[in-house]
């Protein structure tokens, strides 16, 4: 007996099927986000929505034509309003965005992943594009990098002038080299953003329309390996305690890179409702102290302590499961 072939673009098991007229409404409110986006009005907020009720759409089962026409909606539109040709075709990345998302939802995979894949994707679309710019015209580009360069060392010379009078200049000119050393990390954690924002807004799409069963127990939460735990805390610590510039800068996008995922996953160990601080009254008066710690340091407590604990759940859990393999 022939097996029975399941379409890729059919429901997501899970979610509820749509009807015609809301797929098609929900179609051109994602064409017309992101073509709006591109003229100013919503900016990357209208992009990643678009992306999430884009990918919700595919879940719910769309004909694969949907995706080009999509596309062509929001750059007609953004040509319409009288957006340039070049930077209306920005209007497209909420496609393959959306692509990524419901590829991650049909497939089960977890935040953190979707995620990941989002930030991939977008790095490789920007590193596309400047490359493109470059090799069109690497003399304008040079001197727009140049420009944006110069100006950020003026506005740090003015700013510092301003605190301290007679700063020496070598060490406005480490401030500045040391921040656009670090703008590597930055910017893949601002396409991290994006990309979270845009998994967030699907959720929430899934949420509305009543297709949670598309998420195990649901819920959709953001976890951190073991490997990737370790790196945070090792960059950490190399970060704010070796002296060498080299190291101490690579260490610091490693940090940036690896901050965010297991800053919220250690969080959510931390409170959660199976938090091993809620389990007897010294985790409890633990976690009341450490709430007004991250009160009087604005945060900052928090913000290291939450990856530390993050690493140490997983090691234990690592270690103990070693143990039972042996048992």
């Amino acid at each position: 007996m022939a097996k029975k072939r399941i379409s890729p673009f059919a429901p997501v098991r899970g979610c509820n099927p749509a009807r015609p007229g809301a797929k098609i409404a929900m179609l051109l409110t994602a064409a017309v986000m992101s073509g709006a986006a591109v003229a100013g009005f919503g900016g990357v907020l209208f992009i990643c929505a678009a992306a999430g009720i884009l990918a919700y759409v595919m879940c719910t089962g769309t004909n694969i034509a949907a995706l080009p026409l999509c596309g062509a909606l929001s750059f007609g539109f953004a040509m319409l309003i009288g957006v340039e040709w070049y930077i209306a075709l920005i209007t497209l990345v909420y496609v393959p965005m959306a692509t990524v998302i419901w590829l991650s939802a049909k497939n089960r995979q977890s935040l953190s992943q979707t995620v990941l894949y989002l930030t991939l994707l977008l790095i490789l679309i920007g590193g596309a594009t400047v490359g493109v710019l470059y090799l069109k015209d690497s003399s304008w580009t040079t001197e727009l990098f140049g420009s944006l360069y110069n100006a950020y060392k003026e506005y740090v010379t003015v700013n510092l002038a301003a605190i301290a009078k007679g700063y020496p200049a070598n060490a406005i000119d480490s401030l500045v080299y040391t921040t656009i050393m670090m703008i590597p990390g930055s910017v893949t954690v601002l396409l991290m953003g994006f990309g979270y924002l845009s998994a967030k807004i699907f959720r929430l799409a899934s949420i509305v329309h009543d297709s949670s069963a598309m998420f195990d127990f649901y819920r959709w939460p953001v976890t951190a390996s073991l490997p990737l735990t370790l790196i945070c805390t090792v960059s950490t610590v190399m970060a704010v305690s070796v002296s060498d510039t080299a190291v101490n800068l690579l260490a610091t996008n490693l940090m940036i890179l690896t901050m965010p995922a297991c800053f919220i996953y250690g969080l959510n160990l931390i409170f959660s409702r199976n938090s091993r601080f809620r389990q007897s009254r010294m985790g409890r008066i633990s976690l009341v102290l450490l709430c007004f710690m991250a009160f009087y340091s604005a945060g900052a407590v928090l913000l290291f302590f939450a990856p530390l604990y993050a690493f140490y759940n997983n090691m234990r859990i690592f270690i103990f499961s070693k143990f039972k393999k042996k048992d």
